[in-house]
């Protein structure tokens, strides 16, 4: 969770993803939208104000407090969970695991959520050797010892049975003033809350903050971006 939180204070993602998703909503006449793993509530209160109809479903306890303080209807649970309605778009950003492979679970039943007509929206990371985490993820040989269970294009492929997935990229930055500061935000990244991973990565501070240094120094601080990938995928009308 203090990762988590670290991580959030220093990024633009929410503000990126509101803009981006706030295009979706408006470009499918978005009605209703169901927000699967919302999270703390920060995006969640600039997109339930878009439309009519808005639900979270949020499994850590302490942002189902903060969504339910801020007047948002909010299942408790981790999703699959049980949910009466169906909605135009149905959001599950960074929710699929690459580590567990979940998206076997989770892909259908959010599909399950998805009105006629509507559209189902996928928020993952790209998961190739293009990307900036990635290269940095190489450059300290951390994934090379625990292959991922599944890779972006096998979500694709997944959502694929369903239908024809459109891929949108969106990029988001990480900045802060001090190398630690940064190393310990990408550490929840690496660790996928796994502590033993967490110490791992952290043991690469000296390597990390040279390769830092060299690529993503700033005046003012660092600078890190990282590319998100937003597939989405319109259920057939009756």
């Amino acid at each position: 969770m203090q990762g988590f939180e670290k991580l959030l204070s220093h990024t633009n993602e929410k503000k990126v993803f509101s803009a981006k998703i706030s295009e979706y909503l408006e470009r499918y006449a978005v009605h209703s939208l169901i927000d699967i793993g919302a999270g703390d509530g920060s995006l969640a209160a600039m997109i339930s104000q878009k439309v009519e109809k808005y639900l979270a479903i949020e499994p850590k306890s302490k942002y189902v407090a903060q969504l339910r303080a801020g007047g948002l209807e909010t299942i408790e649970g981790t999703f699959p969970v049980p949910v009466k309605d169906t909605y135009d778009l149905v959001l599950m950003s960074h929710v699929v695991s690459y580590n567990r492979g979940n998206h076997g679970v989770l892909i259908p039943a959010a599909w399950e959520l998805v009105k006629p007509g509507g559209h189902l929206l996928v928020v993952t990371h790209g998961n190739s050797l293009e990307d900036d985490w990635e290269k940095l993820l190489a450059h300290i040989g951390f994934g090379e010892l625990e292959k991922f269970a599944i890779t972006f294009n096998d979500i694709v492929t997944f959502m694929a049975t369903y239908g024809d997935p459109e891929i949108q990229k969106v990029e988001t930055t990480l900045e802060t003033a001090g190398a630690l500061d940064m190393i310990e935000a990408l550490a929840f990244l690496a660790s996928g809350s796994d502590v033993n991973r967490f110490a791992r990565f952290m043991s690469e501070s000296t390597t990390i903050t040279r390769y830092l240094e060299e690529n993503y120094r700033k005046n003012d601080g660092f600078s890190f971006p990282f590319q998100h990938l937003f597939v989405s995928m319109q259920k057939a009308a009756r």
